[in-house]
């Protein structure tokens, strides 16, 4: 925030503009190239629902989530590897951790099992994003928006829709190589997977306990 008050230093900027992504590095920096507020994530006319939703939730709160994350937070608030968490908060971020390895570690996907492990920093970034999002938008307390062709479904439906609608994408058959070396887990299943672990969602959609979408030991974020 204090790099505002200065004059723009183009040897800053990590990242091409016409990059599609957004990117957090534990030196406490949030790149957010221009190329990426467009839609899906982004329209002046969108509604803070769907705003906050896709900013909010696959963006900001996503690479924000990173500064929480398996990989980083270890990392102060200055970028400083250090022990800086007490040691309940610090434990229950491992127990978080070690409940979305497992969650992940049972999906499949064209034939192949998910690797919790690897996929961990990317899931936890998912998993923070849509939590805190959701708080957020609750609070502003923004009138509810009208959007064509979905009147039937309640405003919190509408939340996880949008976030969800974002994450849309077409895979090949052939997907050997991305289990192998990319952290994130496909698209179809970072979505069930952040749904499944949220009680509002449930309570949005009237999950019963014990669904898939519901499950019983739901992995909780320590905040």
């Amino acid at each position: 925030l204090e790099r505002f008050s200065v004059p723009f230093n183009v040897s800053d900027v990590m990242f091409q503009a016409t990059l599609v992504n957004a990117y957090y590095i534990p030196r406490n920096y949030l790149f957010v190239p221009a190329a990426i507020l467009q839609k899906p994530f982004y329209e002046p006319q969108y509604s803070p629902l769907e705003l906050y939703s896709r900013i909010g939730g696959l963006i900001a709160g996503h690479e924000l989530g990173h500064a929480l994350d398996s990989n980083t937070i270890v990392f102060d608030a200055n970028g400083a590897e250090r022990p800086w968490l007490s040691q309940t908060t610090f434990q229950n971020a491992r127990t978080l951790f070690r409940c979305i390895i497992a969650q992940y570690n049972g999906y499949t996907f064209g034939g192949r099992q998910v690797n919790g492990t690897l996929t961990l920093g990317e899931n936890v970034a998912d998993f923070i994003g849509l939590h805190t999002a959701f708080r957020a938008y609750k609070k502003l307390k923004a009138p509810a928006p009208r959007l064509a062709g979905l009147e039937g479904f309640s405003e919190d439906q509408l939340f996880f829709m949008s976030f969800n609608s974002a994450q849309c994408s077409k895979v090949t058959a052939n997907i050997g190589g991305y289990f192998d070396t990319n952290p994130h887990s496909p698209d179809r299943l970072r979505v069930f997977g952040t749904m499944a672990h949220s009680p509002e969602f449930a309570k949005a959609f009237q999950c019963k306990s014990g669904t898939p979408m519901n499950p019983v030991n739901q992995c909780k974020l320590w905040f």
